[in-house]
């Protein structure tokens, strides 16, 4: 009887310590939860989801996913003790489409619960030179894409002249050597914080003979072209801008090559991440199209227009301009005919505008007129400044003594501004303000010249 007893009482002790370590088969569980998705993705990366089980000891968290009308499963782990929530990662089908995904929990064989199912969009394109993300350009929808956290949207692509003008105003820009040309990018992006991409993305093109090409420097075969970064800061509605790059916002930069010109048909931007974050490397459409749209004052191709108002923000104070149409010739020399000066030589003349400003800052201030410095860019997209060196000549302000002078809130003041040009230059140039000042944001406002 003893031992009757005693292997009774051994196994009364053992149930109940089943009992206390184990929970019910019949105990509550909630539905999972699927609070995010890292989406869209490129198919064959590992992307991240957030779940929720709500505690479920005891279980078997699976995440499953459905692509071509199938579920699998592709994650299994225990059940967590608590509520919390996990990061689970999983690596995306290649394919093109929508992926279904769910959370289930089971015990044994049986499922117990399932969380609602959510979807995200994945993509091939983009991952190979032969399929790169599509250009936003006009009748062609294009990607965004993500590249280290920031999302990027290709747009048009400008090659040789077309480029050549945008970026020539650049001081430190050189025109390419005979068989090379510009290539630049127009690309929209949102930052993931405050900083701006640089220096998360590195932009490059590949171009058709296989190699690689950069901006370049002083001292590249082929030319030199700068890597304008946060050159547009905002797009469209200047007189809304702040000029300020802004989580979530959608500036422009402009990535720039300078390729041989028998490389440049069929090439592609390879877009790579400077950390290690996947896709380290992908590739967006270099698409050309006509009359590209680019910001409106901010690039030599698409000019503030005569009589258009438009913002200038200084350390000292926030200015409105407008600039009236340009003369050229004697009679826009006439203007400087009691005033200093150097007369045209053959085949040069001067350009000449007036230019309204108006303190808008709310109280007196000096406008510094001579920062804001306006010079005239040709059609050969070389930069002509009123600094007195030209060799074709040279016209000053009109008055001189701009610089120290006050301007009170609220008031207007005209001044005259004038470059010496070739003959041939004049037509289709642009007037442009402040080059390559640390000062005014942006640095550079073009405005319409010349007819």
């Amino acid at each position: 009887m003893k031992f009757r007893g005693g292997l009774l009482v051994a196994l009364a002790t053992a149930l109940v310590a089943a009992l206390v370590a184990a929970p019910p088969a019949t105990a509550k569980v909630y539905k999972p939860i699927i609070w995010a998705i890292d989406g869209p993705v490129p198919g064959g990366t590992p992307f991240k989801i957030t779940v929720d089980t709500l505690g479920a000891e005891g279980t078997t968290l699976a995440i499953q996913v459905k692509s071509q009308n199938t579920w699998r499963t592709v994650h299994r782990q225990p059940g967590p003790k608590y509520a919390g929530m996990d990061n689970i990662t999983i690596t995306a089908p290649n394919f093109t489409g929508t992926l279904s995904i769910r959370a289930t929990l089971s015990r044994g064989k049986k499922r117990v619960a399932t969380s609602v199912t959510r979807t995200v969009e994945v993509f091939s394109d983009g991952l190979t030179p032969q399929k790169p993300y599509p250009a936003q350009i006009p009748g062609q929808a294009g990607r965004w894409f993500k590249a280290d956290g920031h999302e990027l949207l290709m747009g048009p692509t400008l090659i040789g002249e077309e480029a050549w003008r945008v970026v020539s105003a650049d001081t430190l820009v050189t025109r390419p050597k005979s068989g090379w040309s510009i290539v630049l990018g127009v690309v929209n992006y949102k930052a993931k914080d405050s900083s701006g991409i640089w220096p998360d993305v590195s932009f490059e093109y590949l171009a058709a003979d296989g190699n690689t090409y950069r901006p370049g420097n002083e001292l590249s075969e082929g030319g030199y072209c700068r890597y304008s970064l946060d050159l547009s800061f905002k797009t469209g509605k200047p007189d809304n801008d702040l000029y300020q790059v802004a989580p979530g916002d959608y500036p422009q930069f402009y990535p720039c090559a300078v390729v041989p010109d028998g490389a440049v048909a069929g090439g592609v931007w390879k877009v790579s991440v400077l950390s290690t974050s996947l896709p380290a490397t992908q590739y967006a459409q270099a698409a050309q199209t006509p009359n590209p749209e680019l910001p409106v004052g901010l690039t030599p191709l698409n000019p503030y227009r005569v009589g258009q108002h438009f913002p200038i923000r200084f350390v000292y104070g926030d200015y409105e301009l407008s600039f009236s149409p340009t003369i050229t010739g004697p009679s826009a020399w006439q203007v400087y005919a009691a005033g200093a000066g150097r007369k045209p030589v053959a085949g040069w003349s001067a350009v000449v505008a007036n230019v309204t400003i108006r303190n808008t800052t709310g109280n007196d201030a000096a406008p510094f007129l001579s920062v804001f410095d306006p010079n005239y860019v040709g059609n050969d997209g070389i930069r002509y400044p009123d600094d007195g060196v030209s060799k074709g000549g040279y016209c000053g302000w009109i008055p001189s003594d701009l610089y120290a002078r006050s301007l009170p809130a609220g008031a207007t003041m005209v001044f005259t501004v004038c470059s010496v040009v070739p003959d041939d230059a004049i037509s289709g140039g642009v007037w442009q303000t402040g080059p390559i000042n640390p000062f005014i944001s942006p640095s550079s406002v073009y405005v319409q010249g010349a007819s």
